[in-house]
């Protein structure tokens, strides 16, 4: 029996004050276990106030990192000020299950007029279910019984389940003839019929992209969706195999039974496991050859315009050239005071100052220094007209001042200096028309000084890529799982990916994890493509009965770059690339072991995303470091993990290694911040010995 994950959310000011007892949200777990299609698992249960923003992050959080199937809300659906759990929702959902709210509505104004007060919504985020239900005990509780005979296909839908969704189908009449909705539990017709049913039509899992089309885990959003033709929900755009037309009956795909997901070089079902391949089809490629198709595909995305404080970690499309000097006058270097150079040393008098001031009245009024005077001055201040020199203060001694000291009189110059001393001349920084900065070059903190400096307020740069990642397992429970069962793991390789490509500047999106079932890796492939640049997933790479990757890649129409790279660790790393429109997706499938997920993200898909984003030289940093100890080196090119580290007076680092060199020991990634570049084993040399110099890529910021 499957198993299905629900979250309960009660919306209350009151509950979540502690000031009444929430009894709407138990009712509900107790009711929801009542599917006996599944085993159901209330996984985690929250009381939240009536505040969009929090019942927003909750609901988000719980369909992108915990992966619920089914999320129920519990009040905040009327029409008072504080109502605000449909808006909420709203926010949330990506498609919207409006049939469900109809048919909740018209049992409910069965019992009561009021019913028609309810504003709530029902809707789907990713592979998500979402309904709200009123705040009472009574009325949620009816109004979730409605939706109940319909959630089991519902939930089958999105879980992709494609046996189970046939088998629906076949079980409809076939002589249109309208047949009752069943309660899941007990089998009897329910008191809501508000559609006849009708023959079901042919499944086909590679038809995704047509209107009739009732098989993917994608199309579940329409009102009428109930695996009929009324199934008006919106396709994935990514679909090669969508070839028909609205009223499409008649493809070659279209048999009426499930067409299996085959492997693409012997065309063998891919369930019939004693018929997989023995040895992978995919040659190895070297890394040579695997980095070089990895950049050949990666094509720098559009050029966008963005404000210069917004710009930062993209690449510049454009050179910045200055519109005017700096400084745009003669400034002073130093405090003290303005001279003409020929008068000194001498006593002078002072007869005004300039300081730092947009309106610098002695400056702009044009009073100019003669023989004999001097001006105050400020660092950074213009000098004023006729002086050619400034005096450090240091250098100077007060003769005489005003009654109440607010003024300087006379100063004695100690010292003698000449023309143009501690004075920056108009544009000796920057002139009019210089660039300033280059097309091309990463904008950093200096780089948007410099841009405010030159009033480039806004830049054309390249766009950055969006992210998806995902990992791939049935065995794989999300980290907040407290008690794992028989055969669990947490999964460590997402959360992994993700903070490694944050780290790095790049905009993620989590996919969650995706069970080793090809109907849920093929929507989830399909709808990451749609949303991001691209696409990174780990494990179902290698030659599992259960490591489909490789097949849905090719069932999606995507071109497999290369299958497998001569290294270590990393052998099953795929890189594939899916045309969509104009534009050109990369699919990074990594291995599931975590050393070999990181390793092969910093060798693969940290240089593919900077040439994505424009960098002209998107590889990674490579020093020349020193072996702390001997190391016996493999058949293949190894990648090894260790910590650079410089002794006093030494321009070279040592290298250390982390400990035992095993893709499946997380604790080898620990202090590493790089990966020691080691060549294959050769006749002539099967080990390095310790104090030589081999190449280390840096990984982490030292």
């Amino acid at each position: 029996m499957n198993t299905i994950f629900v979250g309960v959310l009660t919306v209350s000011d009151r509950c979540s004050r502690g000031e009444s007892e929430d009894v709407s949200g138990p009712t509900l777990q107790k009711l929801i276990t009542e599917i006996k299609r599944f085993q159901v698992v209330i996984k985690v249960y929250k009381i939240v106030p009536d505040e969009k923003t929090e019942i927003k992050s909750t609901l988000k959080d719980w369909s992108d990192r915990l992966n619920l199937n089914l999320i129920l809300t519990t009040g905040g659906t009327g029409f008072a000020e504080r109502d605000v759990t449909p808006e909420a929702t709203r926010m949330v959902i990506e498609k919207e299950a409006n049939a469900m709210m109809v048919a909740i509505a018209v049992a409910s104004l069965k019992f009561s007029p009021n019913a028609m007060l309810s504003r709530a919504v029902c809707g789907i985020r990713g592979s998500t279910l979402i309904i709200n239900l009123p705040g009472s005990v009574k009325a949620s509780s009816e109004c979730l019984r409605v939706v109940l005979p319909s959630l089991p296909h519902a939930l089958s839908l999105l879980k992709g389940e494609v046996k189970r969704i046939s088998k629906d189908h076949m079980e409809l009449p076939q002589d249109g003839t309208p047949t009752p909705l069943k309660h899941p539990t007990t089998g009897t017709p329910t008191h809501l019929n508000t559609h006849p049913q009708v023959p079901p039509p042919h499944f086909n899992p590679h038809n995704t992209g047509t209107p009739h089309d009732t098989g993917t885990p994608h199309n579940t959003g329409a009102p009428h969706d109930t695996g009929t033709p009324h199934d008006t929900g919106t396709p994935p755009t990514l679909t090669p195999h969508n070839t028909g037309t609205p009223h499409n009956t008649g493809t070659p795909h279209d048999t009426g039974t499930p067409t299996p997901l085959k492997h693409p070089t012997t065309g063998t079902p891919i369930y019939k496991v004693a018929r997989r391949h023995r040895t992978s089809p995919y040659p190895l490629a070297s890394m040579d050859e695997a980095f070089s198709s990895i950049l050949r595909n990666a094509v720098p995305l559009p050029i966008i315009s963005k404000h210069y404080s917004d710009a930062m970690d993209h690449v510049l499309a454009e050179d910045i050239r200055a519109k005017s000097p700096i400084p745009p006058f003669p400034a002073s270097i130093m405090d003290g005071y303005a001279v003409i150079a020929s008068d000194t040393p001498c006593d002078l008098n002072v007869v005004g100052s300039s300081v730092c001031d947009r309106d610098n009245c002695n400056h702009s009024s044009g009073v100019t220094v003669e023989k004999g005077q001097a001006f105050r001055i400020t660092t950074g201040a213009p000098l004023p007209v006729g002086a050619n020199a400034v005096v450090p203060v240091e250098d100077t001694l007060l003769l005489k001042e005003t009654d109440n000291g607010r003024e300087e009189l006379e100063v004695r110059i100690l010292k003698l200096v000449r023309a143009g001393e501690s004075v920056r001349p108009i544009g000796c920084d920057i002139k009019t028309g210089e660039v300033v900065i280059k097309s091309s070059t990463k904008i950093g903190p200096s780089e948007c000084g410099i841009l405010a400096s030159v009033g480039a307020t806004t830049v054309k740069v390249h766009q950055k890529p969006t992210v998806a990642v995902f990992s791939t397992g049935s065995e794989l429970a999300s980290p907040e799982t407290e008690s794992l069962g028989p055969g669990e793991i947490r999964d460590s390789n997402r959360i992994l990916l993700i903070t490694t490509l944050q780290s790095n500047n790049f905009k993620t999106l989590d996919f969650g994890i995706v069970p080793d079932k090809p109907g849920e890796l093929k929507a989830a492939l399909l709808s990451a493509c749609e949303k991001a640049d691209v696409v990174v997933t780990t494990g179902g790479v290698s030659m599992g009965e259960k490591d489909f990757l490789k097949e849905i890649l090719v069932n999606i129409g995507a071109k497999i770059e290369f299958g497998r790279v001569f290294m270590k660790p990393g052998k099953p790393s795929t890189f594939a690339t899916l045309q969509s429109g104009d534009r050109k997706k990369c699919i990074f499938a990594l291995p599931g072991k975590f050393v070999s997920a990181v390793v092969t993200c910093n060798l693969f898909v940290l240089p593919a995303l900077r040439k994505l984003s424009g960098f002209l030289e998107p590889r990674p940093t490579i020093l020349s470091a020193k072996l702390s100890s001997e190391v016996r080196l493999d058949a293949r090119p190894e990648y090894q993990r260790v910590q650079l580290r410089w002794e006093p007076q030494e321009p070279i680092p040592w290298a250390q290694s982390t400990g035992r060199q095993v893709s499946s020991r997380l604790l080898s990634m620990l202090t590493a911040n790089a990966l020691l570049m080691l060549p294959p084993r050769s006749d002539t040399c099967t080990s390095i010995k310790r104090g030589e110099i081999v190449d280390a890529m840096v990984i982490d910021r030292f």
